[in-house]
């Protein structure tokens, strides 16, 4: 507080923030230490957080709660600015480390402001030569004060939206950057899916929305970096979808783990040509932050999550609604932060019973809102096993919601023998469909 009584510029929030985001995910580091410095922080407790952390960084050594600790003992200073009470509201913070650079430019603001504030004082307690126009000076000061309180950083956020323009103009003839899902028709309907971007896919339990994303995984370029955060299976489930898509091995077999020596024999050649590819399974990791980390450190092109209800956060909501809105927030920022295509598998509500839409998604008003497309895979074998009628084969795919443009529903053949889900017009075999393959419900077809 100054001799006025006021106190210099400031955001306790946000200098809070940036210490906090850097806990959650050390690779946000670089983002902060490209825009600010220690003595750019206002409250003396963040600039020793931040002053440990830039010597951490410098040494080489991780930097999490138990190095800063030890790091602010070694200087004198834990106990000194908190300690336990100070590092309890660092990892208790509601920052995301998505947003960072946000921070760190506020920070960087208050602390242009103090500086300013600080100048005129000096000039005004200063003994100046008859020279110099004190007057005019302190005019020019508060002029500048006054741009930054309302305009701060225009000239550069002007010239950032002129090179965006220009950037526009220069890719108008070139192809569009998006993922392709193998499935032809599907990516003509959608020109593919663009990256960044996020996808919702929703569907019924047993409909096989793990083995659609997996065959989509797989229909990437084998040097392609791809994740997969399984939630509900473990990664040996997740791997067996694989082996019996890639090579048409019965996945009833890895159940009974009695393979023949042909189907042995196509599962070591599977082994090799997915070691060879780039994707990687995690099935314990369950919270958006430690998620968001791994794709900043492993930098894929596409991230399936399996499934978006098991989704947690380390940060503290009021309700679920509210980590949920969290949640879905921070898949968005990570996608657009990280230049990737994430997708997120979704249960929809028992309650319905027909065809499904995008209504029909679990906790649909925060995924419905912040998706770039959501997609509705169904199979009516699902909701119909006792009718005879029905071909558990048959499924479709609706593109419900596309940000970009068309929307439609394409048609699908669902092989559960062999987790593989191709393209099929079925309007041209409905008169007689089931020579095509189908046959009725035994209660042993397997299925997702």
């Amino acid at each position: 507080m100054d001799r006025h009584g006021l106190v210099p510029p400031h955001d306790s929030d946000a200098e809070l923030a940036v210490i906090s985001s850097i806990m959650f995910e050390p690779m946000a580091f670089e983002d902060a230490h490209e825009l600010l410095v220690a003595d750019d922080f206002y409250r003396h407790d963040y600039k020793a957080c931040y002053t440990a952390m830039v010597e951490l960084h410098t040494v080489g050594k991780p930097i999490d709660l138990i190095t800063l600790k030890n790091r602010l003992e070694e200087r004198g200073e834990y106990e000194q600015i908190g300690g336990r009470d100070l590092l309890a509201s660092v990892a208790t913070s509601s920052s995301t480390s998505a947003n960072i650079a946000h921070y760190a430019k506020i920070v960087v603001d208050k602390a242009s402001r103090r500086k300013l504030i600080n100048l005129a004082k000096n000039i005004e307690t200063a003994s100046v030569d008859n020279t110099i126009d004190v007057f005019k000076i302190k005019q020019a000061i508060a002029k500048h004060e006054s741009e930054l309180n309302t305009t701060t950083g225009l000239s550069e956020q002007l010239k950032v939206s002129a090179a965006a323009l220009d950037k526009f103009v220069v890719e108008l003839d070139q192809p569009q950057k998006s993922m392709q899902t193998g499935f032809s028709s599907l990516d003509t309907l959608t020109g593919g899916i663009r990256v960044p971007s996020l996808t919702t896919i929703g569907a019924n339990a047993s409909t096989g929305k793990t083995a659609f994303v997996l065959n989509i995984a797989m229909h990437q370029k084998p040097d392609v970096p791809v994740i997969v955060f399984s939630l509900e299976m473990s990664s040996n489930m997740i791997y067996e979808r694989i082996f019996s898509f890639m090579k048409d091995i019965d996945y009833s077999a890895f159940s009974t783990r009695i393979f023949t020596n042909d189907q042995r024999n196509k599962i070591n050649q599977s082994i090799a040509e997915l070691k060879a590819r780039n994707i990687h399974v995690f099935d314990d990791v369950y919270d958006i932050e430690t998620q968001t980390a791994i794709i900043g450190k492993i930098k894929p092109k596409m991230v399936i999550v399996d499934y978006a209800q098991i989704a947690n956060t380390t940060q503290k909501k009021a309700n679920r609604r509210e980590e949920v809105e969290y949640i879905a927030n921070e898949y968005k920022v990570t996608a657009k932060k990280h230049n990737c295509a994430i997708l997120l598998l979704s249960q929809i509500n028992r309650t319905e019973r027909g065809n499904p839409t995008m209504g029909a998604l679990r906790e649909t008003g925060v995924y419905e809102h912040v998706s770039d497309y959501v997609l509705m895979l169904h199979r009516p074998f699902v909701l119909k096993k006792d009718d005879p009628d029905v071909c558990p084969e048959e499924a479709y795919v609706l593109v419900d919601k596309n940000k970009f443009g068309k929307t439609g529903k394409k048609d699908l053949y669902f092989e559960g023998k062999y987790q593989k889900f191709t393209e099929y017009d079925w309007q041209k075999e409905k008169s007689g469909f089931k020579k095509y393959g189908g046959t009725p419900y035994n209660g042993t077809t397997p299925f997702d």
